[in-house]
């Protein structure tokens, strides 16, 4: 709900600032040129482009962190493995030690 609100108060500002700066500008890049842009668009296509490379940077964060939980999810399910076997190898010897107690009290 917060969101929608947010949302709803920056359209609200942007159309605000949209109706203020309608003034043309020319928008040269490299060898290219596009003239009568109005100054709202060009904060409309920066905010965006901004967006998008900020969810780009998002998405590669996630997956890195996806691989990282993968790989101790699986150091845990080794070191799991580990400690059964040592436990097992633990009841093991303690029943041969009373196997022996029993052999050298007989």
């Amino acid at each position: 709900m917060i969101t929608l609100i947010v949302l709803i108060i920056s359209g609200a500002g942007f159309a605000y600032f949209a109706t203020q700066n309608t003034a043309r500008i020319a928008i040269s890049l490299f060898h290219y040129s596009i003239h009568n842009v109005p100054i709202y668009v060009v904060v409309l296509a920066a905010l965006l482009i901004g967006i998008l490379i900020c969810w780009i940077i998002s998405v590669f964060g996630s997956i890195s962190t996806s691989l990282t939980i993968f790989g101790k999810n699986n150091k845990i399910k080794k070191d799991s493995k580990q400690i059964d076997d040592l436990n097992k190898r633990i009841h093991d010897l303690e029943i041969e030690n009373a196997g022996l107690k029993g052999k050298a009290s007989a």
